[in-house]
């Protein structure tokens, strides 16, 4: 029964993709005098949309790329908590999980394929992620902060090398917070409590506080929040229920000032602590919410970030400066079957930081020529300390670790089979412009390029017992790699309200050293950047009065030197060591689209829909992945649709009711070790399932008060957001099944 409702669904979804493509088709058919300018989204519908994904003030419907816009007031009502909740409606987008709470995200198909939960002599991710004009994401995957008072965020589509650099290849993510108000002093908070089915409860508080300093000048805004969830999955092993609690806290404070009717200033600081118990990892052939895993697993990271922000109107183009350091502090204990004992885990003890220095001008106005210029500084360290626990390895094994020194204050086991210590550090020097020109009214050029320079050094240190003794050693690599990337593109306003436009577009994601690079000379030291060529055609308008949007894209993209683990695993004292190449090619198609439409007062309701026809077309024999094999984290079919309804019911109390529907088709797991030397998937590997979320909230919203109920995740369909090859665990990742709450909610 289950299977003949799954394939039904299935159906139905492609269905309405096929209705939505007669829709779009109509919707351009409206002739102009039926329509005004104005600007719309599925989470705005009937307001005019401000972004700054382009770097510049613009109105979402004149940017010429596929952007998504979503409200942070929507998304705080909703409880949103993280990317999983910002992202999962989002066509065309993939998100995957490689068991250590860090969320991985795939734009189009273009996503970090070899990324660790350590981050040093690792892959970076391929999706950049802002918090308003500063770069949080680096190496190792992005860390998942809890950001409340938001007020929106911008997904932008396909590579923006030029503007956003490093790492934005296949798109970029800005969480854009809420500015402190110099005129009104302003507190408002929440608190909720939610059941999370065959698990434990869950509880949210969350709140902000805005304080005047200087009427018209200075301004103090904090924001904070604390979630702690009961977890949902029983470890069979020792006994326990709900093992993979959490708790998350985070504290914004962001002062803002004007320092002259020119010149502004907003100086931030921003702590973020998120605790894992465990994993969100299951055993499928044990049935239901399972695991048997002895390993005492968690995680526990501490993300720091002090920015500062400088705006001044120089008459002719603003200044923008953006500061920032950050710095990382993880301690994270996943298993790691080395030699196959029965609890045996690698804690490490994982720390970066990081300074970050970007100027940009920016014309001002909307002229006949448009310009953009800037330069950019980053500079990254990074280390790790590392034990390979193994209880019971001594007698065993027949030996002793007494000289291995102990570093790192993670172990826990009276043995340890090595240590390893790997440094590294980075930097990158990069000047970047984009510039556009009105050849005929109505009718822009665009081009950009941006330069960039990149140095790497890297040391490690590894010390075994016997019998993995023939890998110590201490190596250290030095090197550094420069190039130049481009954009072009065409758009063409039919009339003031419908866009056309045409962009060929280059990405970059950063090399890196090759971890235990030491320990044989058939390991590579390095692997070099990897780059994507994109080309997108899109069409975008508003029609009816603004009462209906659309917006659509096909696009093709060409991923060249893809940075892919090698299965050409090094054999050294009876271990194996993998290490990352530029090895592959892939050719990736598709589109995207969306209708937004206001049919009558207070009715919203919009729909989504992406396919993406991804393929490796070039890899080595031992590669991680197959040629004519479908990338990870890159599902072919996303759907999503939304209806929401509100009205007053008095002078004094509305009512606002929401259903959000998301279907995300099955896709091919994240390896993280090659599960073959290229000869097939290997033993246990399968596709994580697709999915069907719905989510319900009904809300009544009085003076100061409001009061919502909720149910996420309606259908029970648990998501798989990861699969680990046995050796790293032997499960499938997944999300949260259905939750149903309440929310209290107070502003002053």
């Amino acid at each position: 029964m289950f299977v003949q409702v799954h394939l039904s669904l299935r159906t139905q979804v492609r269905g309405a993709v096929a209705a939505l493509l007669a829709a779009t088709a109509l919707g351009l058919a409206v002739t102009p005098a039926q329509a005004q300018d104005t600007a719309t989204s599925a989470d705005f519908v009937g307001e005019e949309i401000v972004v700054t994904a382009t770097r510049r003030e613009t109105g979402v419907l004149d940017v010429p790329a596929s952007i998504s816009v979503l409200s942070g007031e929507l998304l705080d009502r909703q409880g949103a908590r993280g990317f999983a909740d910002y992202l999962a409606n989002q066509p065309g987008i993939g998100l995957t999980d490689v068991g250590g709470g860090q969320t991985r995200i795939g734009i189009r198909g273009v996503a970090n394929l070899t990324g660790s939960e350590y981050g040093t002599a690792d892959s970076v991710e391929a999706v950049g992620i802002y918090l308003n004009e500063i770069p949080i994401s680096g190496a190792g995957s992005a860390p998942d902060l809890a950001i409340y008072d938001l007020a929106r965020v911008e997904v932008l589509k396909g590579p923006q090398g030029t503007l956003f650099g490093e790492g934005a290849m296949s798109g970029v993510v800005r969480l854009i917070t809420n500015s402190p108000n110099f005129l009104d002093f302003e507190a408002r908070g929440e608190a909720s409590g939610a059941t999370i089915k065959s698990g434990g409860d869950e509880w949210m508080v969350r709140g902000l506080i805005n304080v005047p300093i200087i009427s018209e000048a200075a301004a103090l805004r904090v924001v904070g929040s604390w979630r702690r969830s009961g977890g949902f999955i029983d470890n069979v092993a020792v006994g326990e229920k709900n093992v993979n609690s959490s708790e998350h806290w985070s504290v914004r404070a962001v002062l803002g000032a004007k320092l002259g009717s020119d010149v502004s200033a907003e100086l931030m600081y921003l702590r973020d602590d998120n605790r894992l118990d465990d994993f969100n990892d299951i055993n499928p052939a044990l049935g239901g919410l399972r695991q048997n895993l002895g390993e005492d697993r968690s995680t526990d990271q501490l993300f720091q970030l002090y920015a500062l922000t400088v705006e001044a109107n120089l008459g002719f183009a603003d200044l923008v400066s953006a500061s920032s350091y950050n710095k990382i502090n993880r301690l994270h204990r996943p298993r790691f079957q080395f030699l196959g004992f029965p609890q045996e885990t690698l804690p490490s003890q994982i720390k970066q930081t990081g300074f970050v220095q970007e100027l940009r001008l920016v014309s001002q106005g909307d002229n006949r020529f448009d310009w953009i210029v800037g330069g950019f500084y980053r500079e990254r360290d990074q280390s790790i300390c590392g034990e390979l626990d193994v209880p019971g390895g001594a007698a065993v094994l027949g030996t002793s670790d007494a000289g291995i020194t102990r570093p790192c204050p993670v172990s826990r086991s009276p043995f340890i089979l090595y240590r390893d210590v790997p440094n590294e550090g980075f930097n990158q020097l990069a000047f970047y412009g984009e510039a556009s020109f009105e050849l005929l009214p109505g009718l822009d050029l665009t081009g950009g390029a941006r330069w960039f320079k990149e140095k790497t050094s890297y040391t490690q240190v590894l010390v075994a017992s016997a019998p993995l003794s023939a890998i110590n050693n201490t190596s250290f690599v030095k090197a550094s790699v420069d190039d130049l990337i481009f954009k072009a593109g065409l758009s063409y306003r039919i009339n003031p309200r419908i866009l056309t436009y045409f962009t060929f577009s280059q990405g970059f994601r950063s090399g890196g050293p090759n971890l235990n690079s030491g320990i044989a000379p058939t390991i590579p030291p390095l692997f070099r950047p990897d780059t994507v060529n994109n080309y997108e055609l899109g069409v975008k308008g508003s029609f009816l009065d603004g009462r209906v949007t659309i917006n659509a894209a096909g696009f093709y993209t060409d991923w060249q030197d893809i940075q892919l683990l090698d299965a050409n695993v090094v054999v050294v004292g009876g271990s194996r060591f993998g290490y990352i190449s530029n090895q592959g090619q892939a050719r990736i198609y598709g589109f995207d689209t969306s209708v937004a439409v206001t049919p009558t007062q207070g009715l919203d309701l919009g729909v989504s829909v992406a396919y993406v026809n991804s393929k490796l077309t070039k890899a080595s024999a031992t590669s991680q992945l197959l040629v004519g094999q479908e990338l990870p984290n890159s599902p072919p079919l996303t759907f999503s649709t939304f209806a929401a309804y509100g009205t007053a019911l008095s002078d004094n109390v509305d009512l606002n009711l929401r259903a959000d529907f998301a279907f995300t088709d099955n896709q091919s797991p994240d390896p993280l070790v090659a599960p073959g030397v290229g000869a097939s998937l290997g033993t246990g590997w399968r596709n994580l399932k697709d999915n069907s979320r719905l989510n319900l909230t009904a809300g009544l919203d009085f003076d100061r008060f409001g009061f919502d109920i909720f149910a996420l995740n309606v259908l029970n369909e648990i998501p798989e957001y990861g699969a680990n090859v046995p050796a790293s665990g032997g499960g499938v990742i997944i999300g949260t099944p259905r939750t149903i709450g309440a929310r209290l909610r107070v502003a002053f």
